[in-house]
C-alpha cells in the first residue's frame, strides 16, 4: 500500500522494542535512515509460524528447555 508504514512482531514483550522501532521508523519516514540500514531481520516479512495451534506448546517447551539449561 504507497505510503503506508508498519512495525510489527513484538509477541507481547515489545514495549522496549515498539519505542525503539517507533523511532527508527519516524526516521525513514523523515528521510533521515534508509531501510538498508536496518538490520536484514527487520527488513523482510516474518515466515509463517509452523502448525500455529501448537504455538502455546511451543513455548512451554521452550520455557522448560531454557529453565532447565540455567540451573
Amino acid at each position: 500500500m504507497p505510503g503506508a508504514w508498519a512495525s510489527l512482531a513484538y509477541h507481547g514483550s515489545g514495549i522496549a522494542m515498539g519505542s525503539h522501532c517507533g523511532r527508527l521508523l519516524g526516521q525513514m519516514i523523515a528521510g533521515k535512515r534508509e531501510p538498508d540500514d536496518l538490520p536484514a531481520a527487520m527488513r523482510q516479512l516474518p515466515r509463517k509460524f509452523p502448525f500455529p495451534a501448537l504455538r502455546r506448546t511451543y513455548l512451554a517447551a521452550a520455557y522448560r528447555w531454557h529453565e532447565w539449561r540455567e540451573g
